[in-house]
């Protein structure tokens, strides 16, 4: 049959069009998961589709044949709650059972645009993305099919997909629909010390808040472990100062929220808990209201503070002396552990075939699959970078390239729009495993090394935050001549405050502003690696 009249359209507006080959053939361009859709205008008839995929690099070819008979009455078939075709079906998994509604309409033969009448008494059957039979539903003479699913089986937490199908009848041709879906499950968050919502009374300036986050889900419908961030806040509003953050490691999170004693009346202080997940499918609950009793200091919390600033001073002027060698306890006991934080790696798991590389990209800290990552290898050369070939990972992490044409020299470089990019020599072919760091995650890891290196003020324990470095920087500026450098410290700090916990994406943009308005002698991220320049004269170093 001539496909030259046939009018080929996309069935999504601004989607790739057909291309005429030849006068019977189509040429059918791909979305980014290997799908096309494609609309012709053709006779009322019985034919047979012949749908080829030719061999290439890398790619068997294929072939199909699928009868196509148009005298019969189409169905269309559509999922109740997506937004359009492109949209996405939210299905919690905290329920037992979970309702899926879908609604079939018959279109007349001779013209697909005219709807005839619902989809009545046809049996419906859906199925996951693995293949998986979930249930069997009838329409009724609305043409509505309602399934009633357990939660268990919907598949894990994230992102998925349904398909519902119609095997066909005597009078209306067979179909099937798709549809992307989504798994979530709300996430609480607990206070470990607080009796209801009143904290343990403090005195000190370091409030420390223990948080523990468990899924509601069903440890038999989903097994995972929140992750994400605690915010504490001087209010519920969204432009409300973060007073301390942590991420959350194995469910639970330690926060340190920093009180200046001399701002904070004595009396209840009302603070508000957030949780910021880093997935979407993590269901945030409202935030929290918490009250801490400050305790009033008396006489003699204010001798210690005037202690305080005298040893500030103290510390000052001993700065200034040039000892020849000082070491830092925090940064000497760090060592002493031999504990490391997670870190970017690409690891040969196993050899493979001469030109081909496959392997799978997770996240640093929890070991999630990260979708959507750039994969290349790439040639440096004096004025531009040639990329030799490049692809993507899928859902699930993986990937896989091949190329014949690599030379010494070259380089494997990954990277994801919210993790930092990771630039290796080109290891042998075969299997690799390949982890990468958030930019928010490394954003604090480079505060955390810089304040630790640098020791008090900036140093706290358990652990310096953003805020601390911040209001230490604060304290300090009335003592240095060198203010600038002390209110670039201040706006660095706030910025990786902002970028690290305000719970909007952190991509190369964000990231590379960030790291520009950092110290001299702060890490910054050079494709994956980071370095760690030794400034001399720094007003801001103790020597």
């Amino acid at each position: 049959m001539a496909l030259a009249s046939a009018a080929p359209e996309s069935c999504q507006i601004g989607a790739p069009r057909a291309v005429l080959g030849s006068p019977e053939q189509l040429l059918l361009p791909l979305d980014p998961s290997g799908r096309f859709c494609v609309q012709v205008t053709v006779p009322v008839a019985r034919y047979v589709a012949h749908f080829e995929v030719p061999l290439s690099d890398g790619i068997d070819g294929a072939t199909l044949d699928l009868p196509l008979d148009l005298t019969l009455r189409s169905l269309t078939l559509s999922f109740e709650g997506a937004a359009g075709s492109g949209g996405s079906v939210p299905l919690s998994l905290d329920e037992e059972t979970t309702s899926i509604e879908v609604r079939a309409k018959e279109q007349d033969p001779a013209n697909s645009q005219t709807v005839t009448g619902p989809g009545a008494k046809l049996p419906l059957t859906l199925w996951n993305e693995n293949g998986t039979a979930l249930g069997e539903a009838t329409t009724d003479d609305g043409g509505r099919g309602l399934f009633e699913v357990q939660a268990s089986r919907l598949g894990p937490l994230g992102h998925g997909e349904l398909r519902v199908s119609f095997a066909g009848n005597a009078i209306t041709a067979p179909t099937s629909q798709s549809v992307a879906v989504e798994r979530r499950t709300a996430v609480r968050v607990q206070l470990t010390d607080a009796v209801g919502d009143r904290l343990p009374a403090t005195g000190v300036d370091d409030l420390k808040i223990r948080v523990a986050a468990s899924a509601t889900c069903a440890p038999d419908r989903c097994k995972v472990v929140p992750t994400g961030t605690i915010q504490v806040r001087t209010g519920p509003s969204s432009e409300a100062e973060i007073l301390g953050a942590a991420a959350l490691e194995g469910g639970s999170a330690l926060v340190v929220a920093r009180f200046n004693p001399l701002d904070v009346p004595e009396g209840d202080a009302k603070l508000t808990l957030r949780y910021v997940p880093d997935a979407p499918w993590l269901e945030a609950p409202p935030d929290r209201s918490v009250v801490v009793q400050i305790r009033p200091q008396g006489p003699w919390g204010h001798v210690a503070l005037i202690a305080a600033g005298a040893a500030v001073l103290f510390w000052l002027a001993v700065a200034r002396y040039p000892f020849s060698v000082r070491r830092t306890p925090n940064a000497d006991a760090t060592r002493s552990k031999g504990v490391r934080p997670p870190a970017p790696r690409v690891e040969l798991v196993r050899p493979g075939d001469a030109g081909r590389w496959t392997g799978h990209i997770v996240d640093a800290h929890d070991g999630g699959a990260i979708a959507g990552a750039r994969v290349a290898i790439e040639r440096p050369a004096f004025r531009h970078v040639q990329v030799v070939v490049q692809g993507g990972s899928d859902a699930e992490g993986a990937f896989a390239m091949r190329s014949d044409q690599t030379m010494p020299g070259d380089e494997l470089v990954i990277e994801s729009p919210t993790h930092a990019a990771v630039r290796r020599p080109l290891p042998a072919p075969g299997e690799i495993e390949v982890a990468l760091v958030q930019r928010r995650r490394l954003l604090i890891e480079q505060l955390v090394t810089w304040a630790k290196r640098r020791g008090r003020p900036f140093d706290a324990r358990p652990e310096p935050t953003p805020a601390h470095v911040r209001q230490a920087a604060g304290r300090l500026e009335f003592a240095l001549e060198q203010r600038t450098q002390a209110a670039r410290l201040e706006q660095w700090a706030g910025a990786v405050e902002v970028a690290a916990f305000g719970g909007a994406p952190v991509d190369a943009r964000v990231q590379a502003e960030v790291e520009r308005l950092g110290p001299d002698d702060a890490s910054k991220s050079t494709d994956g690696e980071t370095r760690e320049p030794d400034v001399p004269g720094d007003p801001l170093r103790p020597r």
